[in-house]
């Protein structure tokens, strides 16, 4: 947390400030892991929790090692002040190749309609290979949808994905959109009523249509889900 010129006798608000959200955010662990636990309950699960110390980052990146998903919420990762620029967590984490990450919104909602952004990079083919593959809700509306290219260029991308899809069982939807997925991609999913999109991850993580969410995506009440 930082903080900017204190005047004389000040000194101890900071302190103050700091303890404050640290002893909320335990709070809100606790409450979440209440939670997580009641809900691993209702569904015949046995969760283990470990409780971590240290840098959040470097505890992620280095548990993601051996764990086939990771899961945040879209508003909810590293909120409540103790940690600067929670936003840049996220990216910082699909950055050092954490995937797949789903982030999702405090809302629950059922996954029904998939989006996926794709555009026949290898990031946005292993994205879509990958969320296919998983198979973590098998009866969806799936739905694929390119942007940024010329519509020659992907039709043929959309059909080859569409084949690929129907060989995993599923029958895609599948459309061409004008225009830059930055600017259409939410416009669009929320057009459709899309429950859950589907994006793969660059290097450029703060201008490109990332794996699951950047600081624009985290802003809209839609999961984001990053396969590559």
């Amino acid at each position: 947390m930082k903080v900017g010129p204190v005047p004389v006798g000040g000194g101890a608000a900071p302190a103050s400030l700091a303890e404050h959200r640290i002893h909320i955010t335990e709070e809100h662990v606790e409450q979440a892991i209440a939670d997580f636990e009641q809900a691993c309950a209702d569904a015949g699960l046995i969760p283990c929790i470990d409780r971590e110390t240290g840098d959040p980052f470097e505890r992620l990146t280095a548990l993601w090692r051996y764990h086939d998903l990771t899961i945040a919420g879209l508003r909810g990762l590293f909120e409540y002040g103790v940690v600067q620029n929670p936003d840049d967590i996220l990216i910082q984490l699909i950055s050092q190749g954490v995937r797949p990450i789903l982030a999702v919104p405090k809302a629950y909602r059922p996954i029904r309609r998939v989006l996926v952004a794709y555009n026949g990079s290898m990031e946005s083919a292993k994205a879509l290979k990958r969320f296919i593959q998983l198979s973590l809700w098998p009866d969806i509306t799936l739905k694929i949808v390119c942007f940024d290219l010329a519509a020659d260029e992907a039709k043929p991308l959309l059909t080859d994905a569409a084949v690929y899809c129907r060989a995993h069982g599923l029958e895609p939807e599948t459309e061409f959109v004008e225009g830059s997925p930055r600017d259409g991609l939410l416009e669009h999913a929320g057009q459709w009523q899309a429950d859950l999109i589907v994006m793969g991850s660059t290097s450029r993580a703060r201008s490109s249509s990332t794996s699951w969410a950047t600081p624009r995506c985290t802003r809209s009440a839609t999961p984001r889900c990053r396969y590559s």
